[in-house]
């Protein structure tokens, strides 16, 4: 069982209220199932949904950063930040509602997007590697190793 870290940080990233990914251990694949209740009826979709019900032990769901780990990872990169008068800014624009909203509003504006970027690149290639181990997956690394 082995697959890419790229292709399990791309199903982290994308998995959102409709689209859910599975490893397939069957398959040795990262496999997408949309909720049927949005999509155009698919009858592969709704295979798949089956076989995840029926075959729990085949398909290890690759896993959603909550809320709260999303607001950990922006709080994290705010305190990377070396401007003191810039980082109190962001943590007072960071509380209460919305706050996701003005974090991004605020990275665009500050010129941060690339280092925001970087930085949850850092967090999800961390979730990505633990996942893996905690399913007994294999990875395949950029030069084609692999790694457990």
């Amino acid at each position: 069982m082995s697959i890419t870290l790229q292709e399990v940080i791309d199903a982290l990233t994308l998995t959102n209220d409709h689209t859910r990914y599975f490893y397939d251990r069957e398959k040795d694949e990262i496999v997408m199932l949309l909720d049927q209740t949005f999509a155009v009826p698919d009858p592969e979709m709704k295979k798949l949904a089956r076989a995840v019900k029926r075959t729990p032990d085949r398909f290890a769901e690759v896993p959603v950063l909550s809320p709260g780990e999303q607001y950990q990872a922006m709080q994290a990169f705010i305190s990377t930040m070396e401007d003191e008068k810039v980082r109190g800014m962001f943590r007072r624009q960071t509380q209460g509602p919305e706050c996701f909203q003005r974090f991004y509003i605020m990275v665009e504006g500050f010129g941060y997007s690339k280092a925001w970027e970087l930085f949850q690149s850092l967090i999800y290639e961390g979730v990505a590697r633990e996942w893996c181990r905690e399913n007994g997956i294999r990875i395949v690394e950029g030069d084609g190793s692999l790694s457990s």
